[in-house]
């Protein structure tokens, strides 16, 4: 064959990708259709975003409902003096169903900021509603990019349901290769361009209910025991983990990987979602044989029939044991730390048996549950020598969380465990118990279904409290808002007058220091900090505070009186 030939065909060859490219590059220069990436910078470059609509690229919105991301952000340059945590999974990082003060990845914080105060605590939360471990790899390369400290990974209750997984509208093969392809074509503005070509020619909006999203999402609604699917999920979940740690590990990053708990007590099998009553499901007999057991303080047996009842069940939104050795052999394989989230929940519970007393439904914590997690997470930090000191503070449940918190969660399962797959009632908020009480219920109503503001929500409590003259209520409410919002400033003006009304010294003394770090020479708060200090029976920090609101020459006449007269009563405290 002559040169001119093979030159001829290696040319026809090369045309397509030559064609491929100049489209992408041309695409590109355009800034047309441009691929979702997990973060972003701000135009002043001072720091980075976490996109709030990454979830439109892994779920067809004329399909079902594409959940969003808190819209975090950290710094674009880390400093010396930063401590960086990624938390990776599901609604259950994400903290469904509440807010963002409940959550593991946020109690976390609140745990290491109050114990390493000369640190900045930076947890990135990238919990999304149903996404699993397809998602999380297809993240993994621009979370490296960032220069985490610790990443976390809580992820393998939606290998089935999520997207891509075997029993999910959002799924177009089962192979786990041509998924991950899938992704990192998805990459590519040429591949998004002619995705949106076909979705316009061939494509049809479904008729989309008002279910939930769990509802919504799931294409095959029972996957049986003895499926071919399973092993499917177990296959890809394994390779996924795989090339996820490999990720990581080669980066020499430290990670923590926790096996995954669900409610085994007080959640019945999904399977008898739809069965009649005559029919007998192998999984409802275990559970049913496991809770006359735990009644009569059977506990080990009640554990084995409980489990059992779990793996057996065919609407399986719950991992199962499978999962969780997968899990457990990577984490050995790779040599990582693992957390036996499992283990930690059995201790804690009653017969070592979790149920309600730590769970919301199925396996969403409760506030309980969360910071237990946070917590039992802290202290494998500690013992990883991640951070400077090696002691390990008391557990004391939930941090910064109230009631509010409780009610906002309730009010949202309500609505979902009366749908697929918990049941089929009709929805009717009037017959709805309150968590707390009226006034609680109403104001996380109307968050949960009108105005999605939780620092208002939180606010009217508060004012309702004040109203009431209920100034110890208002002051907790105030204090939550100021863990969430550190810049915004009238909150902990509100926290101060409340504190004081309340006599809560310690919290007054705190957000004074915390408000001068911000506004130094602020005769107001100087003043404020040495009454609380006479009061802590700090005395001589009292008086020199108390000098410094005086000399500062900013005080009008009625608070300079004040501030006179405190500086009196404090000599007085000394020569006694």
């Amino acid at each position: 064959m002559d040169r001119k030939k093979i030159s001829f065909r290696v040319f026809l060859v090369i045309i397509p990708f030559l064609f491929f490219i100049s489209i992408e590059l041309f695409l590109r220069l355009f800034d047309l259709f441009n691929p979702q990436s997990l973060f972003f910078e701000n135009k002043n470059n001072d720091f980075i975003q976490v996109n709030s609509n990454i979830g439109q690229k892994y779920f067809n919105s004329k399909k079902v409902p594409v959940p969003n991301m808190y819209p975090q952000k950290f710094s674009a340059i880390k400093s010396k003096n930063t401590f960086r945590i990624f938390c990776l999974g599901g609604s259950t990082t994400a903290g469904f169903p509440y807010e963002m003060n409940v959550p593991f990845p946020q109690q976390l914080k609140f745990i290491l900021e109050d114990n390493f105060p000369e640190k900045k605590i930076e947890i990135i939360n990238l919990g999304l509603s149903a996404i699993n471990s397809f998602t999380i790899l297809d993240w993994i390369p621009q979370i490296i990019n960032h220069e985490p400290d610790l990443i976390i990974i809580y992820m393998g209750h939606n290998e089935y349901y999520g997207a891509y997984g075997v029993g999910s509208k959002i799924s177009f093969t089962n192979n786990g290769f041509l998924v991950r392809l899938a992704l990192k074509l998805k990459n590519l503005n040429s591949f998004l361009m002619l995705e949106k070509i076909l979705s316009f020619s061939i494509a049809k909006i479904e008729n989309k209910s008002n279910g939930t999203l769990m509802e919504q999402i799931s294409n095959k609604k029972e996957i049986p025991i003895d499926s071919k699917l399973r092993q499917k999920v177990y296959n890809n979940f394994d390779k996924n983990l795989e090339i996820i740690l490999n990720y990581i590990t080669n980066n020499n990053i430290p990670v923590i990987i926790s096996t995954l708990t669900s409610n085994l007590l007080d959640q019945v099998p999904f399977g008898k979602n739809g069965t009649d009553d005559s029919e007998s499901m192998e999984s409802i007999e275990f559970y049913n044989e496991g809770i006359d057991f735990f009644a009569n303080q059977n506990y080990d047996s009640s554990k084995i029939c409980l489990n059992k009842a779990r793996d057996l069940d065919e609407i399986p939104f719950r991992a199962d044991k499978k999962i969780n050795q997968i899990i457990k052999k990577k984490s050995n394989d790779f040599k990582i730390e693992r957390l036996d989230m499992v283990e930690i929940f059995e201790e804690n519970s009653k017969g070592g048996i979790p149920g309600d007393n730590l769970f919301s439904d199925h396996l969403h914590p409760n506030p309980e549950g969360y910071a237990l997690m946070a917590y039992s997470l802290y202290k494998k930090i500690i013992h990883m020598g991640l951070l400077d000191r090696n002691i390990i503070t008391k557990y004391n449940g939930p941090k910064y969380v109230t009631k509010l918190d409780w009610e906002i969660g309730e009010q949202r399962l309500f609505r979902l465990k009366k749908r697929w797959p918990f049941k089929h009632q009709i929805v009717n908020y009037s017959n709805y118990v309150p968590y707390e009480n009226k006034i609680t219920a109403q104001i996380a109503n109307e968050f949960v279904f009108k105005h999605h503001i939780w620092g208002k929500a939180h606010e009217d409590l508060a004012k309702y409290y004040e109203n009431n003259m209920k100034f110890l209520y208002a002051s907790i409410e105030y204090e939550v808002i100021t863990k969430m919002f550190p810049d915004k400033k009238k909150y902990f003006f509100k926290l101060i007058e409340n504190g004081k009304k309340s006599s809560l010294w310690n919290v007054v003394e705190k957000t004074c220091l915390n408000l001068l770090k911000i506004d130094p020479d602020n005769a107001i708060i100087r003043y404020d900090l040495a009454l609380s200090q006479r009061s802590l029976g700090k005395l001589k920090k009292s008086f020199e505070n108390v000098n410094q609101s005086i000399e500062y020459g900013s005080l009008n006449d009625n608070q300079l009186a004040y501030a006179l007269f405190l500086k009196a009563l404090i000599l007085i405290d000394i020569k006694e």
